[in-house]
């Protein structure tokens, strides 16, 4: 019996030793250029996946080599390991060898990497993979691949519906290209330096961590047609203060927004289909609110779910205010209403969503018109109120000279209206808008005179000094066909004397 069992336990020491030899087990390879790998089989004699052996060893930029010779076969490198480079500071560059199919989650996350190129054989990129890479400013993908490509050194798929990473070197705002349709899973997390990100209104789907830990983003809007928001998607953006789901939305997942420590404001557009996950808002702002649409609130509450609970819920309603003037609709007047600026559309109409239920002033301006103002009740929910805008409107007055004396009967035309001077050389043209205006002062016998009058900064006074339009005659005096010397001629109230040619002009 106990020989049995010492042979039992020989056979097992002796699988044991074999299997130690087999997949599973890193082994060290050491290239030409002395950096020392760590690698291990995925496929028997085919293939293995590769990391270095010694992060803190590596400074600048490295080659991943394509095989790694292992007991007289040679081990095709397809794939870089989970965290093969984390934390490598000393990182600036590295060449992706074109064998590698997959790169695996925080490959290469808190490296010091400036620029990357995904070669074309690579068909899965894991999460985190370039994580906290704070001087990564682009990522670029080989021509020739069929799963990945690059705009503008942001990581797409090849179909440009999923935006796969954002460089966390990028700074300032970024507009999303039309036509995505997934945020992919951590692909802005930790993007520390952009202030905003605007999506275009086919997005549908934000994946996990899409949007973690961005520290800056402070703008945010969320387009209708969004219908899942992953988990810890907006975790931990702590200058984000407000943010509206819109109706689209059926899922909100876990810790969604936890830990966004300056959101204050939430605003709802229930859905009573939308299910709302463990902790979606946890830890953000000491007391919250929540603001629903006017008759929502009661849905909200009688829904069978509690997250709403730690927020105070404030019921809303909307003001629709249009702007007109004499019975024309006024386009692009600026409507001021708790704090925010709108411009009326091209009918003159401006709406104001998510005002409590209270009363709130406004107020209405446009050049060349008098301001408008006015209170709406919302007291009783929805209200539309009509504002009437007078024109701001200026007068020119024309003081007509000629010679130093007033011109009487002067007919003076400025901004498509007309009037006359009277007896002291003077005509008031009003209602005319507050501009520049050409202006024509017109009398028969005198020049025409024109000009251009500033009415920008209201009434204004213009002097006209008009020039005579005279004419001359010439006469030929003779007698018996002989030109006559001296002969006096009268025209007009005006004399003169011919000339030894008989002639003389008088004008």
């Amino acid at each position: 019996m106990r020989c049995q069992i010492r042979k039992a336990v020989v056979t097992l020491l002796v699988i044991s030793a074999w299997m130690g030899t087999a997949l599973g087990q890193w082994k060290e390879y050491t290239d030409a250029k002395g950096v020392r790998w760590q690698y291990e089989e995925i496929a028997a004699g085919q293939s293995c996946r590769i990391k270095p052996a010694a992060v803190a060893a590596i400074s600048g930029a490295v080659d991943i080599p394509a095989s790694v010779p292992d007991n007289g076969v040679t081990l095709s490198v397809v794939e870089i390991a989970e965290e093969a480079f984390y934390q490598c500071t000393g990182l600036t560059g590295v060449t992706i060898p074109n064998s590698v199919t997959s790169i695996e989650g925080s490959a290469f996350a808190s490296t010091g990497l400036t620029t990357v190129t995904i070669p074309g054989g690579v068909t899965t990129i894991g999460t985190f993979v370039f994580d906290q890479c704070n001087e990564l400013k682009r990522i670029e993908v080989a021509a020739e691949s069929t799963t990945f490509t690059s705009v503008d050194g942001v990581l797409f798929s090849a179909d440009k519906r999923t935006l796969v990473y954002c460089p966390n070197g990028r700074s300032g705002t970024y507009a999303v290209p039309d036509g995505v349709t997934t945020i992919g899973a951590t692909a802005f997390a930790h993007c520390a330096l952009l202030e905003g990100v605007s999506l275009p209104a086919g997005v549908t789907q934000i994946e996990a961590s899409a949007f973690q830990d961005c520290k800056h983003l402070k703008a945010f809007t969320l387009p209708q047609g969004v219908e899942e928001i992953g988990d810890y998607a907006f975790g931990m953006c702590q200058k984000l203060t407000e943010i509206l789901i819109p109706q689209s939305v059926t899922e909100l997942g876990v810790r969604a927004f936890a830990g966004c420590m300056g959101l204050s404001k939430v605003f709802l557009e229930f859905n009573k289909d939308c299910w709302v996950k463990n902790g979606a808002f946890a830890n953000i702002a000491s007391s919250p609110r929540l603001y629903v649409r006017d008759g929502e609130e009661r849905a909200l509450k009688g829904n069978g779910n509690s997250w709403w609970t730690q927020f105070t819920v404030i019921e809303t309603a909307i003001a629709s205010i249009t702007v007109h003037s004499n019975g024309a609709k006024v386009p692009e007047a600026t409507v001021k209403m708790v704090g925010k600026e709108v411009l009326t559309d091209s009918e003159g109409n401006v709406s104001f969503k998510w005002l409590e239920k209270q009363a709130h002033s406004y107020t209405v301006t446009k050049a060349g018109y008098k301001n408008g103002s006015g209170s709406v009740d919302l007291t009783a929910g929805n209200q539309a109120v009509a504002v009437e805008l007078e024109k701001d409107l200026a007068s020119a007055t024309f003081t007509v000279q000629a010679g130093g004396v007033a011109v009487e009967g002067a007919e003076v035309s400025v901004g498509g209206k007309a009037g006359q001077t009277n007896t002291a050389g003077q005509a008031t043209i009003v209602g005319l808008e507050k501009q520049a205006h050409g202006y024509t002062v017109t009398k028969a016998g005198y020049k025409n005179a024109s000009g251009s009058v500033d009415l920008t900064a209201g009434d204004r006074t213009v002097a006209v000094e008009l020039e005579r339009d005279l004419a001359n005659a010439t006469f030929t005096v003779q007698a018996g066909g002989v030109a006559v010397e001296g002969a006096e001629v009268s025209v007009g109230g005006k004399t003169g004397q011919t000339k030894p040619a008989g002639q003389v002009t008088i004008g």
